[in-house]
């Protein structure tokens, strides 16, 4: 119940009342199940993504690795740990730690494709963030490969006719202009 009605608060923007009942549902949880049941971990991670709407960055890193250490206990695929990583990186990516970002990403891109074909968009996309932050700590020729990766995935699966693959030409660009650097 406290779960639900703090999704509600979350809904409406009422961050701090939000996380008193995300936090109550922990602590009801944990008397009633144990600190270690899996269920924890949703409710972490809407704590997580509270607080990041809130821009309480450092909080909001506490509770993903928090998911993110209990994934890594129960979960065998792989995936969730993946999707945690990026969540955690775009949160390094927003603050500005592009350093973090990019060590995070890097095993973002690990643990998926323990649990993904190299093809799978899912890769694309993760290629793509890693170009992403590369090209902001002007590692251009790394930024040029993983754009150029997430393209081939991309095109392999939907052509050229997809939104991830002009803004894949998009970003390539603007390495090109970074660099100041123009093709002929």
């Amino acid at each position: 119940m406290c779960y639900r009605i703090g999704e509600m608060y979350l809904d409406n923007q009422k961050y701090g009342l939000a996380i008193l009942k995300f936090k109550r549902a922990i602590y009801y949880r944990t008397r009633v199940l144990g600190k270690n049941d899996p269920s924890l971990i949703k409710i972490n991670e809407k704590l997580a993504e509270t607080f990041k709407k809130w821009n309480k960055f450092d909080d909001c890193l506490k509770y993903y690795q928090i998911c993110l250490t209990a994934l890594q206990k129960w979960e065998k695929s792989g995936t969730e740990v993946s999707r945690v990583y990026k969540l955690i990186g775009q949160v390094y990516e927003e603050i500005g730690n592009n350093q973090k970002a990019y060590e995070t990403y890097e095993h973002c891109l690990e643990y998926a494709l323990k649990v993904y074909e190299e093809n799978d968009p899912k890769i694309a996309e993760i290629f793509q963030s890693l170009g992403s932050i590369q090209r902001k700590l002007q590692k251009y020729k790394e930024a040029h490969e993983s754009y150029k990766r997430a393209l081939q995935i991309y095109n392999e699966k939907y052509k050229e006719k997809h939104e991830s693959v002009a803004s894949l030409y998009t970003d390539i660009a603007w390495i090109y202009h970074d660099e100041k650097k123009f093709p002929e």
